[in-house]
């Protein structure tokens, strides 16, 4: 059975029928995003310039590959940077773009898709760009792609360092989900900080876990974590639509190890 790209690549091989190359990009072109986030809306609209930047390149392969992530983005899926050891990038590429693909998905652990959702919509167009041109072998765009995508990088972090959020961490007991007293005493602070700021305007609870259990049992434990801290913030005299609660598994561990670990069983309050 001839693959989809062996396909695409068959059919535009003829320049009468390039006008048929790209019917994914065709769709995303008059697809208005269903997402009401900023992100998801700026992520679409990012795919679909890339997307369209290749088909005027001929790179039609290319093409269809990023409109069909924009239409997922379009219709709300979680759609991820390309994983660089899930394609034929040449191995000697393989280790700085793990480093940074890692990097950027901690900054999507830490949710600045909420607070900078255009930066990280670039961020990451960015990146699937750098990596789509090495498996192509197109070294000079590669080289563009990730200097863009360094650029949006640095961006970020300057923005982030100048914010400077408040951080609060409370720790909970393996397989716990419910505050003791110490971690109650640190969500008063972070209450108290909040009532007392004059800028600040939400709360960001993000649940963790170690990194023993399976994910779907992670992901659970994680959230119902996050939902005792917006609960606790609440009683605590927080307004309930400032606080966003996310359970993030076992991803972003402060000590890297598999065993039971209490530093990395807990609540991370943010006020930003």
């Amino acid at each position: 059975m001839i693959s989809r790209n062996a396909f695409i690549s068959a059919l535009c091989a003829t320049t009468l029928l390039a006008g048929a190359c790209t019917p994914d990009l065709d769709v995303l072109e008059n697809t208005t995003p269903q997402g009401r986030d900023p992100f998801t809306q700026a992520l679409t609209e990012d795919y679909k310039t890339l997307a369209q930047e290749d088909k005027e390149d001929a790179s039609y392969i290319q093409a269809e590959q990023f409109a069909r992530k924009g239409l997922g983005a379009s219709g709300g899926e979680m759609v991820p940077p390309i994983d660089p050891f899930k394609t034929n990038v040449p191995p000697e590429y393989l280790q700085e773009l793990s480093q940074a693909r890692a990097i950027i998905n901690g900054l999507f652990a830490q949710r600045m898709d909420l607070k900078y959702p255009n930066e990280m919509a670039a961020l990451q167009v960015n990146f699937d760009c750098w990596v789509s041109e090495l498996v192509n072998n197109n070294p000079e765009a590669a080289a563009t792609c990730k200097a863009n995508c360094m650029d949006d990088l640095n961006q970020i972090h300057a923005v982030i360092e100048s914010a400077q959020p408040e951080l609060f961490i409370a720790f909970f007991n393996s397989g716990g989900t419910s505050l003791d007293p110490a971690g109650h005493n640190i969500l008063k602070a972070a209450a108290k900080a909040f009532e007392s700021s004059q800028g600040l305007k939400q709360v960001l609870v993000l649940g963790y876990t170690d990194l023993t259990g399976s994910p779907a049992a992670n992901i659970r434990i994680s959230q119902e974590r996050a939902d005792a801290g917006k609960l606790a913030l609440i009683q605590l005299g927080v307004p309930a639509d400032a606080i966003l609660a996310l359970g993030q598994g076992d991803s972003n561990p402060l000590v890297p190890t598999t065993s039971a670990n209490r530093e990395n069983r807990r609540i991370e309050v943010i006020l930003r």
